[in-house]
């Protein structure tokens, strides 16, 4: 039954990180399905909406200074633009053309490379080589359908408007997508898929007058949701730990109570950490004891906020009553072994704390938090594994 437990409590973030995509997914398809057509006014307000969100998110993205989703993004736009195009120039059968055929199975891998990207700031001359990167493949697409030639197998079935290649291209790259959410679990991820998802609808109902603005208009908005909510996290919790950020303590903290106390939970000896375990390491140290913390029955608000620190609020507790949870919160880590992956042994690590109450001389929580991080400072240059009150 633990065993159980344990596991729904694994794998409730990852359903619940995928149930709205999922839903906005499933409806977009079961409405495309049970209806015939869609009046001029809603297409051109789905157009317009689709250039208007990905204006939005490119913003977004830029001032954030994130580079995986913006690209992604870019991807769709460019790719809408152009079947637009084509469905203007050559109305007809715009779907048997070489730049049709060529832009199937161009998409799905410029959006394989940029799902795969790593999270890095954006202003940064390897972002400029991936666009300069993006844009040779579409220039290789422009210059191939120049001079007739398809990317496709001949005497191979069609599938809808895609070529048999542009299918396996797109399927291919949804079952990469897939198992690379299933074991990331991340919002943006899941978004990036079920869009992706959308998105090879699109191009197999592009003969639909309005296929074309319906799918690449929601894979957009999921987008969009996706992103909302990530960057909501990345403002109020911490990645690592889950549990709330630097940031969310200085926006909550106008919030709390009147009568609250303060204490400080910091990782002793953690320059030496750092040396011995890596970057990988330590992430791994700090996950495991953020678990031990929450397995430890308190009600405290706990907020990473250092890169070996976490803050914990005892809202309606005196110093003393609060002492004596961080006392058993210490105890619990001291007690414990962590095991690293790859390593032979379990490792033995211990945490020192400080705590105090907030004073009435006291403006608000950082002027408490302060006082603690003294404390702490003095006490730990003497001795390690301790709980001391400020």
């Amino acid at each position: 039954m633990k065993k159980l437990i344990a596991w729904f409590k694994g794998i409730f973030p990852l359903l619940q990180n995928m149930f709205l995509p999922a839903l906005l997914t499933a409806a977009t398809i079961v409405w495309f399905y049970a209806h015939d057509n869609i009046s001029r006014p809603t297409l051109l307000t789905l157009h317009h909406l689709f250039y208007l969100l990905g204006f939005g998110i490119f913003i977004a993205l830029l001032y954030f200074n994130q580079n995986k989703g913006l690209f992604f993004t870019l991807c769709l736009l460019i790719a809408y633009t152009l079947l637009n195009r084509l469905k203007y120039i050559t109305p007809d059968n715009f779907w048997e053309t070489p730049a049709f055929l060529n832009l199937s199975v161009l998409l799905p891998v410029s959006l394989l490379i940029f799902y795969f990207l790593p999270e890095h700031k954006l202003l940064k001359r390897y972002n400029v080589h991936l666009l300069l990167g993006m844009l040779s493949i579409y220039s290789l697409g422009e210059q191939l359908s120049h001079h007739n030639i398809s990317l496709s197998i001949e005497n191979f079935e069609t599938y809808g408007c895609l070529s048999s290649l542009g299918l396996l291209s797109f399927g291919l790259c949804l079952i990469a997508f897939y198992i690379r959410t299933v074991s990331s679990g991340q919002i943006m991820d899941y978004s990036l898929f079920f869009a992706t998802i959308l998105t090879g609808f699109g191009f197999y109902y592009a003969s639909e007058p309005h296929a074309l603005v319906l799918f690449f208009s929601l894979s957009l908005i999921i987008i969009c949701l996706g992103l909302s909510e990530e960057l909501y996290n990345d403002i109020y919790k911490d990645r690592l730990t889950g549990f709330g950020s630097r940031n969310a303590f200085v926006i909550q903290s106008k919030k709390f109570p009147l009568k609250y106390s303060v204490g400080i939970v910091r990782i002793d000896n953690y320059d030496n950490l750092k040396k011995a375990f890596g970057k990988r390491g330590r992430k791994q140290l700090m996950k495991m004891i953020s678990e031990r913390i929450s397995s430890v029955e308190t009600d405290a608000i706990i907020y990473r906020y250092g890169d070996d620190e976490l803050a914990l609020i005892f809202k309606d507790e005196d110093k003393n009553t609060a002492y004596n949870q961080m006392e058993q919160i210490r105890r619990s880590v001291a007690s414990a072994e962590f095991m690293l992956a790859k390593a032979k042994k379990p490792v033995k690590l211990t945490i020192s704390g400080s705590v105090s109450e907030k004073k009435r001389s006291d403006a608000n929580a950082l002027e408490v938090l302060s006082r603690v991080h003294k404390t702490l400072q003095k006490t730990s240059a003497f001795s390690f594994n301790i709980t001391s009150k400020a």
